[in-house]
């Protein structure tokens, strides 16, 4: 004898288990990382002082290249005007069209007529080329 609850109940069984043999263990949700980044924000806003002019003809780039381990930029300042003049340059490490560095330089008091030097050193790795920004302003 035979009861047709037994064989549904073991038919049952057998067939969670099979299925729960089908399966594999769960794998868990990847987490998304992000990567270290170069960047770092910088707080001085180009055309912070008052009353300066844009003079990038006023500036010449005697040196861009590696000194050590550092990447060196330095130049000349040259006033055209008859009064003293002070200058503030942003040098800029650029590579592959990416500013990779940024340096503030300022040079006080230039007179009329005379040429003030100036100079950034950056601690980077590679080869850069170095950009411009420069402000006269009056002292």
């Amino acid at each position: 004898m035979t009861n047709p609850r037994l064989i549904g109940a073991g038919a049952l069984l057998c067939l969670a288990l099979a299925l729960a043999g089908c399966t594999g263990t769960a794998q868990p949700d990847p987490t998304p990382t992000t990567a270290p980044t170069d960047i770092t924000d910088i707080t001085d806003q180009p055309g912070s002082v008052d009353g300066w002019v844009g003079a990038l003809e006023d500036a010449e780039v005697t040196t861009c290249a590696r000194e050590g381990d550092d990447w060196v930029a330095a130049g000349t300042v040259t006033n055209p005007l008859d009064e003293p003049q002070s200058y503030r340059l942003y040098v800029s490490a650029m590579a592959g069209g990416e500013t990779r560095g940024l340096i503030q330089v300022d040079v006080p008091g230039v007179e009329g007529g005379a040429t003030g030097d100036w100079k950034a050193s950056f601690a980077l790795p590679g080869e850069f080329e170095c950009v411009l920004r420069v402000e006269r302003f009056a002292p």
